[in-house]
């Protein structure tokens, strides 16, 4: 998978997750299915089918946790923060497009969530806004559109 880039927050929701998956999720998914033979069976049980499928899902994020929890970076914002001229994964950024302001902070890619203003240092924007500085305009383009974007100030929380 290569280094994911977390926040320290999101490092603590990801462990989260996992030892919730662990403790709790595992053994709720066994008693749904046990519960699902027991009112029907193994052959022609819908609920039964539906429950082996929810473990499926159970076990592979699982999995894709374990993987990103062995093989993760912490986004040094101390040190991105003395650069601050430049914007690094970690930075709040606040741009101007098309007349409005937007403001986002450049997070991994398994923090983004673009509803709460976290875009992924691997989307269009992210990689685009990487390395520039404040009063840099810079264009993106994606399949569906093209933008730029005047870089109108960087800091780090």
């Amino acid at each position: 998978m290569g280094n994911t880039y977390l926040t320290k927050q999101g490092l603590s929701k990801l462990q989260e997750e996992y030892s919730d998956l662990i403790a709790n999720g595992r053994q709720k998914a066994a008693e749904r299915i046990k519960a699902a033979i027991e009112s029907g069976g193994y052959e022609d049980n819908i609920q039964y089918d539906l429950e082996l499928e929810k473990q499926t899902l159970l076990e592979r994020r699982i999995s894709e946790l374990e993987s990103i929890l062995s093989d993760y970076k912490i986004i040094d914002e101390k040190k991105a923060k003395i650069a601050a001229d430049f914007i690094s994964i970690g930075a709040m950024v606040k741009v101007e497009c098309d007349g409005e302001v937007d403001k986002f902070k450049i997070v991994g890619s398994v923090e983004a969530n673009p509803i709460k203003n976290l875009i992924s240092n691997e989307s269009p924007v992210g990689q685009a806004l990487l390395g520039s500085k404040v009063g840099d305009v810079i264009e993106v383009t994606t399949p569906v559109v093209k933008l730029k974007y005047k870089i109108l100030e960087v800091f780090y929380e």
